[in-house]
């Protein structure tokens, strides 16, 4: 579906919602402004784009252009950073705002309101901060889009999504600061809010679970241990799922309170060291922070394998300072400027910079003359189109929303669901149907798709038959061995790893496949979203292969290599899993315990107790009389 004029989906945004362009542009933009964008005389920027449509609750980006080169570095690298926020990447986050400083915000009071939310994160997960000023400094940032703000009464507001996350940390800085009638007040509204808003369910459960987060620590403070257990089980399993570590961690810490709080200790064990060893076996500081907090305000009798764990070592980065008052304009640009970067241009610009031809980057998705017409400006492309050429080009689409028709809405939310929900063979089979109703000849992206998903749960032999059909979508004479004269997408990164997987080739030509597309990803692919959506289960396949094609210790050298910085706790406690009985192997006990305590435990983190059961038999018949942690 071609990606439609900013300036007619804000119209008919705001006309659905009852506004008038004075309501809708309020504290955002003049209205003056707006009608000219609306018009199409005027461009706008991402970051008002999203501030308006967040206005009617509908919480998405659109990327149309840019007013700069520069203002798209500064939009690229506050979505890095919530991405490492997200991963405790807390070090890299310190540089980016600083390049973000650096840039001065790209003279944009939104990129600046969006840099002190994710400075504030950052102070708060290093559970080394004056909770005070970091709530001081997180009301001024509601100001710099309102003059005033009233936590008394919000509902009737129209929020952006960056407003959103403002209020949720204020809510859970509140809490440690002991405001609790703040606490109650913004969860009473803000909850409303979200469950009423437009947004997508990915981005409902993930900012309800951090409300969650909060409100079980409210209900908790006041002694309502049931209903906190009742909220706090549910957002865990939702994030389970959705495999946010961090909130998934600190959710399940609250459940195995709660259950000690009443009595339930065998389950609440179970939780409270699920949660400690994972964030442990992460390197995660909050793990220092659940043990301190144990020692400090409960009774819980910690092992003394718990106790004998040395604290991580933590080095809180060095935050660049701002000044509070920072004046900025208000990001808006006219599209015939010559420095407007649009779409085309970053597609152009990302080729010529990796040198690539357009017959490299189009291989399979579409014609050079077509690619051509994008990159001047002269064709307004498909979005799965724009998503398949910015991955070959290794951008994540993620840092990107997009608005398409009905039919377009449709087939997304049937893929993300198909890929990140653990549905039912019934209920997965009814998404898959229902997305094949969707798609015509002209689809072979979404048929792409569709295959690749269908793939999954099939017998080997079916499963690779349905891979290559889905590869010969847009790849059809694919030679593994040159795999880095290619651009791929990762979609087509998928097929190929799930090639490898359920090939019956001999083990030791398998591993050669995987070892290629190994090499390409570390390669090829810098951006940490587009990398972490990619290697982590390729390398989980690999080092499966690997401990067969030859033996359990030849995993040992790639993962000390390439997994000692996981993104992904899930997949990670498989590399563990391989990993400790590696060490087994080698007769290093110690670590052969370590490893297995970390991959048994980030298994129970993610609902997968049975591969916990399975290594803490294997290691307790193998190498130890105890496997006691």
């Amino acid at each position: 579906m071609p990606v439609r004029s900013s300036g007619e989906i804000l119209k008919e945004a705001r006309i659905n919602a009852g506004l008038t362009q004075e309501q809708f542009s309020e504290g955002i933009c003049s209205s003056n402004s707006l009608a000219r964008i609306e018009r199409g005389e005027l461009g706008v920027s991402a970051s008002t784009f999203q501030a308006l449509l967040s206005r009617v609750g509908i919480t998405s980006e659109l990327m149309p252009c840019f007013a700069s080169r520069e203002d798209f570095e500064c939009y690229y690298l506050l979505k890095k950073i919530n991405w490492r926020l997200e991963h405790y990447q807390l070090k890299s986050v310190a540089d980016e705002l600083q390049a973000i400083k650096d840039m001065n915000w790209a003279n944009n009071k939104y990129y600046f309101q969006e840099w002190i939310l994710y400075r504030c994160i950052s102070q708060v997960l290093s559970f080394d901060c004056n909770y005070d000023e970091v709530y001081e400094e997180l009301v001024n940032a509601l100001y710099v889009s309102r003059e005033s703000f009233d936590f008394e009464d919000f509902k009737t507001q129209l929020l952006s999504q960056t407003e959103i996350n403002l209020l949720l940390l204020i809510e859970g800085v509140a809490l440690l600061c002991n405001k609790d009638e703040l606490v109650f007040n913004i969860h009473n509204q803000l909850r409303t809010y979200i469950i009423n808003s437009t947004m997508t369910f990915l981005e409902k459960d993930f900012l309800l679970a951090k409300d969650a987060l909060v409100y079980t620590g409210y209900l908790m403070r006041t002694c309502d241990y049931e209903e906190a257990l009742k909220i706090s089980d549910r957002y865990r399993h939702l994030m389970v799922q959705r495999e946010d570590n961090i909130t998934l961690m600190f959710l399940t810490f609250e459940v195995g309170l709660c259950h000690y709080q009443l009595g339930n200790l065998a389950e609440a064990d179970n939780y409270i060291k699920a949660a400690y060893y994972s964030s442990h076996g992460m390197n995660y500081v909050m793990a220092n922070y659940i043990k301190h907090f144990l020692e400090e305000y409960t009774d819980y009798e910690m092992t003394e394998y718990m106790k004998a764990l040395p604290d991580i070592i933590f080095e809180k980065p060095i935050l660049p300072t701002y000044c509070p008052t920072q004046e900025l304009s208000e990001p808006t640009f006219n599209y015939i400027d010559s420095s407007t970067f649009t779409i085309g241009d970053l597609i152009y610009t990302l080729r010529t910079e990796q040198k690539l031809s357009q017959s490299l980057l189009c291989k399979g998705l579409c014609s050079t003359s077509k690619l051509s017409k994008i990159e001047n400006g002269t064709l307004q492309p498909d979005i799965i189109l724009v998503e398949a050429l910015l991955q070959r080009l290794g951008i994540s689409e993620r840092i990107f929303g997009f608005w398409g028709n009905k039919k377009e809405a449709e087939l997304y939310e049937l893929k993300y669901r198909l890929i990140y929900y653990r549905l039912s063979d019934d209920d997965y089979e009814d998404n898959l149907k229902k997305m094949r109703a969707l798609i015509t000849p002209k689809d072979h992206l979404y048929y792409q798709d569709y295959l690749v998903a269908k793939s999954v749960n099939q017998p080997p032999e079916k499963a690779l038959a349905l891979l290559k059909d889905a590869l010969d979508c847009t790849l059809p004479e694919f030679d593994f061995q040159s795999i880095k004269l290619y651009r791929l997408t990762w979609e087509e990164l998928c097929i190929l790893n799930l090639m490898c997987k359920d090939s019956s080739s001999e083990p030791y030509l398998v591993a050669m496949d995987f070892q290629q597309i190994v090499s390409y990803v570390n390669d090829v692919i810098h951006d940490p979203i587009l990398f972490s959506s990619i290697a982590p289960k390729l390398y989980t396949n690999y080092i499966k292969c690997l401990s067969i094609a030859m033996s359990a210790t030849s995993p040992m050298n790639f993962f000390e290599t390439y997994c000692s910085s996981p993104v992904s706790a899930a997949e990670y406690g498989f590399h563990l899993f391989i990993y400790s009985q590696a060490n087994g192997e080698k007769n290093n006990l110690d670590d052969c315990y370590k490893y297995g305590v970390y991959s048994c435990n980030l298994q129970a983190l993610y609902e997968l107790e049975n591969n916990s059961k399975l290594l803490m038999k294997y290691i307790t018949k193998k190498y130890l009389t105890k496997f006691e942690y």
